[in-house]
């Protein structure tokens, strides 16, 4: 079964679509949509139908050498806590952080969600003006350092909108999000998948089968079924911790990171386990990192 991962993704994206407006794609949906064969569909239509046979590579595996940095992770801009960004930017220059890493969602679009919208909330552009403006601001005052940009489920609306309200250009408008945020101007590194650093992987969250996760007490317990291996990310805005130790005596470290948005944010589920916070990182030039899975409360940085 060979599908084209661009293909792939604007049928998980259509799909997606079908599924908030409580309705079922069909082999016959997407022959339509996208011209394909009826035997394509049958094997695009299994492989929605079957989530976990999806295996996505990861997008770069970076060598290290010596870099100091802060994970920085669900800003939800333009519903971001300046106070909170600002302690881990702070907390970031104090370590005189060479590497900044964009965990995912740093954009909300709240417009071009599935969810039913307040019409007097910001726009889309006013939304991508504001982190760009962001983005400028850590540019300048890490103006050496690596930075990251890795998509969230948030992020990937804007692209989810497009394919699926305006298939026919989805072409002329590629690469909108990195233009209009100018990360190839600010010299930040745009990662739409999962990677790894040293022995470290980085994810956002949403790159798992998350079906059942409201039954799940520890997120890492969760994550790790999936990577079985050195890992942080961010997605569900929950601050957690884990190590965990393998028959052959391996120990992996595994962190879930807290969020850096406000409650604003969190309007669709008012009683919730949120937690603000964000990471800081230090690798050596063999790849072996320390990590600090960082909360912040009332206006205070705890390890």
């Amino acid at each position: 079964m060979i599908i084209q991962e661009n293909l792939l993704r604007q049928a998980q994206m259509l799909d997606e679509k079908y599924k908030s407006e409580e309705t079922k794609l069909t082999r016959k949906d997407l022959c339509k949509q996208f011209k394909i064969t009826e035997s394509q569909a049958r094997d695009l239509k299994t492989l929605l139908d079957n989530p976990h046979l999806i295996k996505q590579s990861p997008q770069k595996i970076m060598d290290t050498v010596d870099l100091n940095g802060i994970v920085l992770p669900d800003i939800h801009c333009p519903y971001h806590d300046k106070d909170a960004v600002e302690l881990a930017l702070h907390y970031g220059e104090s370590i005189n952080a060479n590497l900044i890493i964009l965990l995912g969602d740093q954009n909300d679009f709240y417009q071009i969600s599935s969810f039913v919208k307040d019409p007097e909330k910001r726009c889309v552009n006013d939304e991508v003006l504001e982190m760009r403006d962001f983005l400028r601001d850590v540019r300048k005052r890490f103006p050496k350092a690596r930075m990251i940009y890795k998509l969230g489920n948030h992020d990937e609306r804007l692209e989810k909108y497009i394919f699926t309200q305006a298939p026919g250009i989805a072409g002329l408008l590629e690469h909108l999000l990195q233009e209009k945020l100018e990360l190839e101007k600010l010299n930040i590194e745009f990662m739409p998948n999962f990677f790894k650093i040293g022995k470290l992987w980085f994810l956002h969250g949403h790159e798992l089968y998350t079906k059942n996760k409201g039954g799940m007490v520890n997120i890492c317990d969760f994550v790790f079924r999936s990577v079985y291996d050195h890992f942080v990310c961010g997605h569900f805005h929950q601050s957690h911790s884990k190590s965990f130790k393998q028959i052959d005596k391996n120990i992996y470290s595994t962190y879930s990171l807290g969020w850096l948005a406000n409650e604003e944010a969190a309007e669709y589920a008012p009683l919730n386990k949120y937690s603000q916070g964000f990471g800081a990182v230090h690798f050596d030039a063999s790849g072996n990192f320390q990590f600090e899975n960082l909360k912040i409360y009332e206006g205070t940085v705890y390890r």
